[in-house]
């Protein structure tokens, strides 16, 4: 799962469950229902085979950032505002914890009313000094505009719970 976002979800935002599992370049945000006993995830691995968790940016989801199965590692992240950021994940020191700096947040449960661009001087942006850079050759952002440079990159697709049709959604470049 690559350069996707998953936002206001009321399960968690991303599962590996027993399968092979890259969760790579994604924006993960305010997901998870405090009424349903397991989804209050960012990004959940569990008995995993195959296991990468890279360049996502996860924040505001119900209780817990990124949680794994004892044998992940995670690099490159950026994680803010859970109980928990890493819960039985092997950490590293490329990994940040710092408000992303969205354009536009509203944590209203709508999507559309969301602008999950980073603002100038976010913690996350031109975070990625390895290639691919971006097309001006600047280090890549994390979370979903920052996958293989945004600028001519793939574009993000989308997760959104309930009757907000992918359509819909605002997915250009301000």
């Amino acid at each position: 799962v690559q350069w996707n976002v998953s936002a206001d979800n009321h399960d968690d935002g991303l599962d590996g469950v027993n399968s092979n599992a890259v969760f790579r370049g994604n924006t993960v945000v305010s997901n998870g229902d405090p009424a349903i006993s397991d989804g209050d995830i960012g990004i959940y691995l569990l008995s995993v085979e195959s296991r990468l968790i890279s360049e996502n940016i996860v924040a505001w989801n119900n209780e817990f950032g990124i949680w794994c199965d004892g044998q992940t590692d995670s690099a490159d992240n950026l994680v803010f505002g859970h109980v928990s950021d890493f819960t039985s994940c092997g950490t590293n020191s490329s990994n940040v914890v710092a408000d992303p700096l969205f354009v536009s947040f509203s944590d209203d449960g709508d999507p559309r009313n969301d602008d999950f661009h980073l603002q100038a001087g976010s913690p996350a942006a031109d975070l990625l000094t390895d290639p691919p850079l971006d097309t001006d050759g600047s280090a890549r952002d994390l979370g979903a505009w920052g996958g293989q440079g945004y600028e001519g990159g793939p574009r993000p697709t989308w997760s959104a719970f309930g009757s907000v049709a992918p359509a819909e959604l605002p997915l250009a470049a301000p």
